[in-house]
């Protein structure tokens, strides 16, 4: 689950087993519109940021596939994420050298990160020797990373 604003109210942003994005007014507890479609299988990962002025959502998918919604109009923004292999665990938005990404782990033993003004990926994927089940990136841009029992922070510089 991810928190955001949109159009001055907080909401939540889910996954769930049956592929579907759901987001839920917080101060209602009731379901916003439709779910968002478009994965094929689990969403295990779900993160949240503002692009451009526009809230975003950033889901990880049992299908390998990484996908960044629109929040204010539940649409799909642009193409997938694709590069990982297997199930994708892990995402989280950070501001890199200026640029708002969003880095992915993935079953696949790899991380990612995609600039997400372009949807592309922005640095060649990071080998681990487990599979990745945690990201984040800490204020000072160190990167953390959770795979098998182990733990990395690995320096931006």
């Amino acid at each position: 689950m991810a928190t955001a604003v949109v159009d001055s109210r907080p909401i939540a942003v889910t996954g769930s087993d049956d592929g579907m994005v759901r987001v839920w007014d917080l101060t209602t507890g009731q379901q916003i519109g439709d779910p968002l479609t478009g994965h094929t299988r689990e969403v295990w990962a779900v993160a949240t940021a503002v692009v451009d002025s526009r809230p975003i959502a950033v889901t990880g998918s049992g299908d390998a596939m990484v996908r960044v919604w629109d929040l204010t109009t539940g649409q799909q923004i642009g193409d997938l994420l694709t590069g990982h292999t297997r199930e994708v665990w892990a995402v989280a938005p950070a501001v890199v050298d200026g640029r708002l990404v969003a880095v992915t782990g993935s079953l696949d033993e790899t991380v990612r990160m995609w600039d997400l003004a372009t949807g592309q990926q922005a640095a060649p994927a990071l080998p681990f020797p487990a599979p990745v089940h945690a990201v984040a990136v800490a204020p000072g841009g160190e990167l953390l990373v959770g795979f098998g029992w182990e733990l990395a922070c690995l320096s931006p510089r």
